[in-house]
């Protein structure tokens, strides 16, 4: 599709607008649209099976299509892989699971050059994208996924050996979910990495206001940031629970983050461990417990080269609330300093 071509108002039980299965190529360029399709069961917009490629490019868009079940722009399945380029955009699309994109089994979604997924709706899973099975998911270039709504995960719900990627300034911001993982739910041995200055910020969720993170890991570099989401129950920048894992590399920080009962910057539960290295910062954040962290039950936590904990508040436990058998270290001129705790146990 080129030149303000569009495909509008179909309907299907399986692909609404397109139903694209066994190694074929499609692109869209040049202000082309795929919108107001309905597929009763999968795929509004399109679904995409079997070594299949889609590209949007040059400000192309997929948006307001509905499907029943999964998928509500795009439902990808098998071995396919997703371009969005150069201000391209996936919006406005609603479905059970994967508002924007549902994503199963060794796919490839990638962001570039300002492209967008936003304004989507899930009523389960993944607002703006759902993410399963060994898929990979990539934004660079001032990409951005935001706004999007769901039960679980309202950025990204990321289940099950995934790979998502944030690079060059790209963000995931402004989401909600109704219970976990404003901007991304992160579960199962999946992975999110931040680097280059990307963000995740200004995401709302009950626990994981930034990121729920359970048996997963996540990590940021390179002056890369978490800032002011917010939890109603737990974990405004980061609910870390399970075995799971929180890196801070190269200057990067959480900041400005909050939780109404525990752990404002980050909540670590049960056998995780968080790390800041080379003057990474958890600072600014508030909770009712442990406003910079909530570290709780048989935890590891340290910092080194310069990171530091400071100036968050809380009642009790103002930079860490530390609790029952956990294990923490600074070293290389690393400081918990200028926190707050209107009751017990300032730093």
């Amino acid at each position: 599709l080129s030149d303000y071509s569009s495909i509008i108002s179909n309907i299907a039980n399986f692909g609404g607008g397109i139903y694209n299965h066994n190694s074929n190529t499609m692109s869209l360029s040049d202000y082309s649209s795929i919108s107001g399709n309905i597929a009763k069961i999968s795929g509004g917009g399109i679904l995409n099976s079997i070594s299949n490629t889609v590209s949007l490019n040059d400000r192309s868009s997929i948006s307001s299509n509905e499907a029943h079940d999964d998928g509500g722009g795009i439902y990808n399945s098998n071995s396919n892989t997703v371009a969005l380029r150069d201000y391209s955009s996936i919006s406005g699309n609603g479905a059970a699971s994967g508002g924007g994109i549902y994503n199963d089994n060794s796919n490839t979604v990638s962001l570039s050059d300002y492209s967008s997924i936003s304004g989507n709706g899930a009523a389960s899973g993944g607002g703006g994208i759902y993410n399963s099975n060994s898929n990979t998911v990539s934004l660079s270039d001032y990409s951005s996924i935001s706004g999007n709504i769901a039960n679980f995960g309202g950025g990204i719900y990321n289940y099950n050996s995934n790979t998502v990627a944030l690079r060059d300034y790209s963000s995931i911001s402004g989401n909600e979910a109704a219970r976990d993982g404003g901007g991304i739910y992160n579960r199962y041995f999946s992975t999110v990495s931040l680097n280059d200055h990307s963000f995740i910020s200004g995401n709302r969720a009950d626990n994981g206001g930034g990121i729920y993170n359970s048996d997963g890991t996540v990590s940021l570099s390179d002056h890369s940031f978490i800032s002011d989401n917010i939890a109603k129950d737990s974990g405004g920048g980061i609910y870390n629970y399970y075995y799971s894992t929180v890196s801070l590399n190269d200057h990067s920080t959480i900041s400005g983050n909050i939780a109404k009962y525990f752990g404002g910057g980050i909540y670590n539960y049960y056998y995780s461990t968080v790390s800041l290295n080379d003057h990474s910062t958890i600072s600014g954040n508030e909770a009712n417990w442990g406003g910079g962290i909530y570290n709780h039950n048989s935890n590891t936590m340290s910092l080194s080269d310069y990171s530091s904990i400071i100036s968050n508040i809380a009642n009790f436990g103002g930079g860490i609330y530390n609790h029952n058998s956990n294990t923490m270290s600074l070293s290389d001129y690393s400081s918990i300093s200028g926190n707050i705790a209107k009751i017990s146990g300032g730093g």
